[in-house]
């Protein structure tokens, strides 16, 4: 089991940064969060899948741009003045997750994370710690690092890796 899971189960309560896709509501390990951004152009890639958006230059470093909303099936997109790049380093690698907008930094009981089962076979759900209700809304947790292993790391990172060349 990956450390950092081990590590966030172990622990009594851990800080997340929550976001909005559409309606719902996500968050994830703030410890995984190097900045956030405002939404810029990217320079798009040929034959890559369509939640990729391209890379992004951000101070000296081009980094992979993924959309969440196209990676999780939750609609297209619209890009506007809320629109935010998280930027995440796991694993000594770093890209950039487009949201609609950041709402919040919370502390995450681990204690009220509920897993959460899949409603058909063929749905995969390993990058989802949980979903945790609070007072008037839920939260999906989601696992960073396993979250972009299951967007094919190794074409992600060979973006990042020939992107930081000279």
């Amino acid at each position: 089991m990956d450390k950092h899971v081990v590590k966030l189960k172990s622990a009594a309560h851990f800080e997340s940064l929550t976001f909005t896709l559409g309606t719902d509501e996500f968050g994830i390990d703030l410890q995984c969060v190097q900045e956030l951004c405002g939404y810029a152009a990217v320079t798009a890639l040929a034959d890559t899948p369509v939640f990729i958006k391209g890379l992004m230059a951000l101070r000296g470093m081009t980094i992979p741009v993924i959309d969440l909303r196209l990676r999780l099936n939750l609609g297209q997109p619209v890009y506007d003045q809320f629109t935010v790049v998280i930027i995440v380093k796991v694993d000594g690698q770093t890209a950039g997750l487009v949201v609609d907008r950041v709402a919040d930094v919370i502390e995450v009981q681990t204690a009220q994370i509920k897993p959460v089962k899949p409603l058909a076979s063929s749905i995969a759900l390993d990058y989802l710690l949980g979903v945790c209700m609070l007072k008037d809304r839920g939260l999906i947790l989601i696992d960073i690092r396993k979250f972009l292993l299951s967007c094919d790391p190794d074409m992600l990172w060979q973006l990042d890796s020939k992107a930081a060349r000279p």
